[in-house]
């Protein structure tokens, strides 16, 4: 029989399959995170749970997409998988059954969560820029917490992990509401609510002792203006000693109006805030609303810096893909020493 409808329909059930084991997967990480952080147990065991629970439960939305988008990109260039995924239809049942089979034994490389924190800010762009101090903690500090020891990890860094996995994975997840109902949703919620009556103790903390050394340094000189500073960076007047702080964050070309008749303009996105005078630091966009500071700055811009500012982000996707690659190269090879290490210490 050609490929046609029958090859559609067995690579639909194939990727609902998928999906729906990776969903599983992420919730059950997910509640084993929350409850040893609930057990007051070790923060490592935490974030490494959060963090593998974020990156499969991405990897289960991405699946209800198109499987080909969970390859790593070395393994899109094969032109059979290409055409396997771009178009179902073309390829018949009996080579679907080999995917299938090589799909379930894990025989592709699959990205990680550095890569899914990066389709995040597709999926769920909004709160991936709220959340996007946290996640980045969590994808520092997933693979280490999985393949060693990490003594430095804190109580409130596991907070920031439970934080992110409680309000990304079950956005997720929503698909399967079966899921979510049988693990609970109070959980999540009481998560969530303890890191707001944590955050707020921290900000209250925070501002009382900026405003103490404020009261002892002489001369502060008021700033009243807003400038960039580069692509990262943002001056602006702190809440507490009215000096010049500085917005940590990223920028994004952002432009407005439809058709050809269209505004240039950069976004920048904060993501913390510290002040060199006062001491002040803000870990996330939610803090620095707290105390009165915008997260998001729109400007407008020249076709010169929208030019400049693609062409430097070309070269940090490369820079960033290079060190991807060579980083998966070093896993590969320590996991083949480990294996060669093994079946020397079984030997007679």
């Amino acid at each position: 029989m050609p490929p046609g409808s029958d090859s559609n329909d067995f690579y639909a059930s194939l990727r609902a399959e998928i999906a729906d084991g990776l969903a599983r997967s992420a919730l059950g990480f997910y509640r084993t995170g929350l409850d040893t952080h609930d057990g007051g147990t070790a923060s490592q065991v935490v974030v490494a749970n959060c963090g593998i629970a974020v990156e499969l439960a991405t990897k289960s939305a991405l699946a209800d997409l198109g499987l080909g988008l969970l390859l790593l990109p070395r393994t899109q260039t094969r032109i059979d998988l290409r055409i396997a995924f771009a178009a179902p239809e073309a390829v018949s049942i009996a080579v679907w059954r080999k995917y299938q089979g090589e799909l379930r034994a894990s025989a592709y490389r699959t990205i990680g969560l550095a890569a899914c924190a990066d389709a995040l800010e597709v999926l769920l762009p909004e709160e991936t820029r709220r959340l996007k101090p946290h996640l980045d903690l969590l994808v520092r500090y997933r693979d280490a917490s999985v393949h060693g020891h990490l003594p430095q990890v804190s109580t409130a860094e596991a907070h920031r992990a439970v934080y992110v996995a409680a309000t990304i994975v079950p956005l997720l997840l929503r698909r399967h509401t079966g899921l979510l109902s049988a693990w609970g949703r109070a959980e999540d919620q009481e998560a969530l609510g303890r890191f707001d009556i944590d955050r707020t103790r921290r900000i209250d903390a925070r501002v009382e002792a900026a405003g103490k050394k404020a009261d002892q340094l002489p001369h502060l000189k008021q700033y009243t203006t807003r400038q960039p500073d580069g692509w990262n960076r943002y001056f602006v007047e702190c809440p507490v000693c009215k000096s010049r702080g500085t917005l940590h964050g990223t920028t994004r070309y952002a432009p407005q109006g439809q058709g050809d008749t269209y505004e240039d303009l950069f976004a920048f996105d904060a993501a913390r805030f510290d002040c060199s005078e006062c001491g002040l630091a803000l870990e996330d966009p939610d803090e620095m609303d707290a105390v009165g500071l915008w997260v998001v700055a729109v400007r407008e811009c020249t076709t010169e810096e929208v030019e400049r500012w693609m062409n430097e982000q070309a070269k940090e996707e490369h820079r960033l893909e290079e060190a991807w690659v060579s980083y998966q190269q070093e896993l590969g090879a320590e996991y083949e020493q480990y294996l060669r290490d093994e079946a020397e210490s079984h030997e007679p």
